[in-house]
């Protein structure tokens, strides 16, 4: 528990201004309106959260609905 404690003691006091949005499927990462562009990040500091941008969004849920079974999702 004293792990974990440190470890969001540590979060809180971060310097967020250096999050990243980054997509884990493509890797590029969101710009300050949103879009999703190639760049690459090399200072330390920097915070990566990663998801999905969504273009890999997009076509991960039509392979999804071309699955078998999952005519719902298409909807």
């Amino acid at each position: 528990m004293d792990a974990l404690d440190a470890l969001l003691k540590t979060a809180a006091e971060a310097d967020w201004a250096q999050v990243v949005r980054r997509c884990a499927w493509c890797g590029r990462v969101a710009d300050r309106h949103g879009r999703y562009v190639h760049a690459v990040i090399v200072e330390p500091e920097t915070v990566f959260t990663d998801g999905m941008c969504p273009p890999c969004g997009s076509r991960a849920l039509a392979r999804l609905a071309r699955r078998p079974g999952r005519a719902a999702l298409a909807a």
